[in-house]
């Protein structure tokens, strides 16, 4: 079954491309989970539409970025913890302490952004 992906799919494709999947795969779990639209000329016509302003978004989203990382440069921020006798930190840092230090430092952020590995 041809497919518009709506969304990124792990290991399927990525936003508005058309794939072919499985016919159970599709009608079992890609689009009652709304991630996909079959393809047909009425949905085409669809999400020709709705590219356009994904696309928008993504480029807003993309300037928004931009514009936190130039303000911030080679900016320093100092994270205090506790630590034990041999520098060992009690307990963790997470994204949630990480976006409000940005946040005390005029840097508007979703503790979503952070990725730690």
């Amino acid at each position: 079954m041809k497919v518009i992906l709506k969304s990124d799919i792990n290991n399927v494709g990525r936003q508005g491309e058309i794939k072919e999947v499985s016919a159970g795969f599709a009608r079992n779990y890609l689009i009652p989970q709304s991630l996909v639209m079959e393809v047909n000329d009425i949905n085409l016509k669809i999400w020709e539409r709705e590219r356009g302003r994904l696309e928008k978004h993504r480029e807003e989203t993309i300037n928004s970025a931009k514009e936190i990382a130039s303000k911030m440069g080679t900016s320093k921020f100092v994270i205090k913890v506790k630590t034990g006798e041999n520098g060992k930190i009690f307990g963790s840092i997470t994204a949630a302490n990480l976006a409000k230090i940005f946040e005390n430092n005029g840097f508007k952020v979703n503790k979503r952004i952070f990725f730690f590995q």
